[in-house]
C-alpha cells in the first residue's frame, strides 16, 4: 500500500486531512469530501437503527428487509421463504444486492482521496482497528484482487479495510467493481442457498424472533449502550496507561 499522500478522484495530490481528524483541525471541508463521506455517515447511522428493527421485519417482511439491511440471517429467511412458495427466488437473489454494495464505491473513493490517513484515523479510535489493518495490508499485497472477492470470507478483517485500501493503492475502478460484485453475488447465494435448503424450520425460526422483535430490539440497544461504555472506559484506561 501507499503512503500517507493524499490523492482526490481525479488523481491529483490533496493537501486536505480526513475532516474530523484531530491532527487537521481546521481544514476546509470541501464539498468533495461530503460527496465522499457524506453517504459513508448516513449509511452507518441506518444500519445501526436497522439493527433494532429487523427483529419485528425477518418473519413477516424477510425479502424486504434482505433489500433494506442485507443481513445474513434475513438473505437466509429469504431463501427459506422461496423454498416455502412465498417468494420468487430470483427476486430474492437480487434483493439485497444494492444495500450491500452501495457504501464500497465510497470506501474505495474515500481511500483513493486520503490515502492512509483515513486508515491510521480509524485504527487511532481502537487498538484493535490498527491489529486489523496490519492483517489488512497483509492480505491486500498478497491477494491484491482476490482480497476484495473474497473479503466477505476472511476472519478477523473487516472487509472495509481491503476497500479502503483499493483505493489508497489506486486500484483500477473496474477491477474493483468485478472483483466486489463477484464477492457479493457468491455471499448473497450461498446464505439464500443456505435458507432454501433448510426451508420451513427457517422460516418458523424468523417468526419466532419477529413475535419477540420488540424485546429483542431493546436488549440489542441495552447492550449496544454497554458495550460503548464499556469501550470508553478501556480506551480511557489505556491512554491513562500509555501517559505513565
Amino acid at each position: 500500500m501507499r503512503g500517507m499522500e493524499e490523492v482526490n478522484p481525479t488523481g491529483t495530490a490533496d493537501p486536505g486531512g480526513v475532516p474530523g481528524h484531530p491532527e487537521h483541525r481546521g481544514v476546509t471541508v470541501r464539498r468533495a469530501d461530503v460527496l465522499c463521506l457524506g453517504p459513508l455517515i448516513v449509511i452507518s447511522v441506518f444500519t445501526t437503527i436497522m439493527v433494532f428493527v429487523a427483529p419485528s421485519l425477518i418473519g413477516p417482511h424477510p425479502v424486504l428487509l434482505s433489500a433494506i439491511y442485507g443481513s445474513s440471517s434475513s438473505m437466509i429467511a429469504s431463501g427459506a421463504a422461496a423454498r416455502g412458495g412465498n417468494a420468487a427466488l430470483w427476486i430474492v437473489l437480487i434483493a439485497p444486492l444494492v444495500i450491500l454494495l452501495i457504501r464500497d464505491p465510497f470506501l474505495y473513493w474515500a481511500g483513493r482521496r486520503y490515502g492512509r490517513r483515513i486508515i491510521e484515523y480509524l485504527a487511532a479510535q481502537d487498538p484493535r482497528w490498527r491489529r486489523r489493518m496490519v492483517r489488512s495490508e497483509r492480505w491486500f499485497q498478497r491477494w491484491g484482487a482476490w482480497a476484495i472477492a473474497f473479503g466477505y470470507y476472511i476472519p478477523f478483517v473487516p472487509a472495509v479495510l481491503f476497500y479502503l485500501a483499493a483505493g489508497e493503492s489506486r486500484m483500477r475502478i473496474r477491477t474493483f467493481v468485478i472483483a466486489d460484485l463477484a464477492g457479493t453475488l457468491t455471499w448473497i447465494g450461498i446464505h439464500v442457498g443456505v435458507g432454501f435448503a433448510i426451508g420451513k424450520p427457517a422460516t418458523d425460526l424468523a417468526g419466532t424472533i419477529s413475535r419477540y422483535g420488540l424485546w429483542l430490539g431493546l436488549v440489542l440497544l441495552v447492550g449496544a449502550v454497554a458495550w460503548s461504555i464499556w469501550n470508553q472506559v478501556r480506551a480511557q484506561r489505556a491512554a491513562a496507561v500509555e501517559v505513565d
